[in-house]
């Protein structure tokens, strides 16, 4: 049976979401591990005390620094998976046994080595399912989501959602924590690609999720 570690970094969370997110997921995992970037409270937050560990920080060392912190404490308690989340996803009951599913059967019976498996999401400020941008050798372009493709290959996984075995680490490393927040799951997952490795978003899971505080219309773009 595979052990499946959730890791949730937190910082100055709105406590109803962050229960929320923990609730959506809790069934789902072996264990929950909250990395907390210095929140000046975790007041409120309920989570069953067989299930958690949290580990505060004395300050904000960004998100990627967090998630290895979360990584390597799954690694020492052999858990087979990680599984990223942000305090303010909500996943669907079937998500982690979704991802895994794909996971395996991409991996053992394509045979394909595969970096990160992930969902694609609902923006909740603007109710609109992602795009998936790729790089084809030319330019980037846009892919819509079809939920007729059940699986497809990306460049990267946004963090929250997804799915990596822990043994990917050994070879592509963990996140780089120099680039603190912006930009921490693509360039994980271009360096994957580096290595011979293919990601992939599974639109059979569609999250709850918040980019940004909200959308502005610039120039006819909505941007986070």
């Amino acid at each position: 049976m595979e052990k499946i570690i959730a890791i949730l970094v937190t910082y100055n969370p709105d406590i109803k979401k962050l229960n929320a997110a923990i609730a959506s997921i809790t069934h789902q995992v072996d264990q929950i591990v909250i990395i907390d970037n210095h929140s000046k409270s975790l007041s409120g937050v309920r989570i069953n005390d067989q299930k958690k560990i949290i580990e505060k920080l004395d300050s904000n060392m960004g998100i990627a620094f967090a998630q290895n912190i979360g990584i390597s404490r799954a690694i020492k308690h052999n858990a087979d998976y990680v599984f990223f989340m942000d305090q303010d996803s909500v996943f669907d009951g079937y998500t982690v046994k979704t991802l895994l599913q794909n996971h395996k059967k991409l991996s053992e019976k394509d045979n394909i080595k595969v970096g990160v498996v992930g969902v694609a999401y609902k923006d909740t400020n603007n109710k609109f399912v992602n795009h998936i941008w790729r790089d084809n050798g030319h330019k980037i372009e846009k892919i819509l989501f079809t939920p007729q493709d059940s699986i497809v290959e990306v460049d990267f996984s946004i963090s929250s959602g997804s799915l990596f075995a822990t043994k990917v680490f050994d070879t592509v490393g963990l996140m780089d924590a120099g680039l603190f927040i912006d930009l921490v799951d693509i360039e994980w997952g271009l360096r994957a690609q580096n290595y011979g490795y293919k990601n992939f978003q599974v639109n059979q899971c569609i999250m709850q999720h918040t980019i940004g505080e909200k959308k502005i219309n610039l120039f006819g773009r909505h941007i986070s």
